[in-house]
């Protein structure tokens, strides 16, 4: 049981990991465009920004959550070899 929680570990560390990679990967605009003056104030449309930036958050969300996966089956190996030990 111990080698499966372990092995549970070890693939959710490497599917969080991936979901980082491809957070980190996430291409966000090099300029933004639609720039107007208006009451001397310089307005610009920032909707690619934003869905770049939600794109990368989404991706950081379902990393997080397979790295608390990983440490979760991490936890549950030390507990299962605990138990062996102690009976």
């Amino acid at each position: 049981m111990i080698y499966i929680f372990n092995l549970l570990a070890v693939v959710s560390a490497l599917v969080a990991a991936f979901y980082w990679y491809m957070s980190s990967r996430v291409l966000m605009p090099s300029e933004l465009v639609g720039g107007a003056l208006i009451g001397g104030l310089v307005y610009v449309n920032t909707t690619p920004l934003v869905v770049a930036a939600k794109e990368s958050g989404r991706l950081n969300a379902i990393a997080a959550f397979w790295s608390a996966a990983a440490a979760i089956f991490v936890a549950a190996a030390v507990v299962c070899d605990a138990c062996v030990h102690i009976v």
